[in-house]
């Protein structure tokens, strides 16, 4: 998985976060309403640019 990129859109209604996170790295939280470009670097998913 690493090097992968992905944009993560946080579309829940009500008081919700989206986690991504591997079997074995720490998560990336994103808040509701919404969205980020992450990437994962082998083990940990980690932000690319500001939420949006």
């Amino acid at each position: 998985m690493a090097g992968a990129r992905a944009t993560f859109v946080n579309n829940t209604t009500g008081a919700f976060t989206v986690t991504s996170k591997s079997a074995t790295g720490t998560g990336y939280t994103l808040s509701q309403a919404k969205r980020a470009q992450v990437y994962c670097d082998g083990t940990n998913w980690v932000q690319g640019s500001s939420e949006l």
